[in-house]
């Protein structure tokens, strides 16, 4: 094998040790299956399985929550030298809350997405640039 294709693997696989992901993700396609008073609990839990978590409420009614992150560090991380300086991690999250009914019917539902970065070294600044001001209540 060639100098060249081995630094190709050797590069693929930091790649790949530098990703993780946990929870539950739903796509959008099964999201638009939803129905506001039609679709019922266990159609969901059919089709979109297991819940993050299960929350049960004193008024009979219930909610599931599927939720979901993925890290991807930086490229520049793993350049040696400079990642030390230069590097970090790229997060996104995702969720998607069901209520339903006493009689396990969905009453509504809600996603939500955000991305997140963290730097390091230089690139992260000083505590002072990242910290932002408590509001006094």
């Amino acid at each position: 094998m060639n100098r060249v294709l081995k630094n190709i693997l050797l590069m693929a696989c930091v790649a790949l040790v530098g990703c993780a992901s946990s929870g539950v993700k739903i796509s959008d396609e099964k999201i638009a299956t939803l129905q506001d008073g039609k679709t019922t609990k266990t159609e969901v839990l059919a089709s979109f399985g297991q819940p993050t978590s299960q929350h049960r409420n004193s008024d009979g009614t219930s909610t599931l929550i599927y939720s979901h992150s993925q890290t991807q560090a930086r490229a520049i991380t793993f350049v040696p030298i400079v990642g030390a300086f230069a590097g970090g991690a790229d997060t996104t999250f995702g969720s998607v809350v069901l209520n339903f009914d006493k009689s396990g019917v969905l009453s509504s539902y809600s996603t939500s997405s955000d991305q997140h970065g963290v730097a390091t070294g230089i690139a992260a600044g000083s505590v002072e640039q990242t910290q932002q001001p408590r509001q006094q209540n």
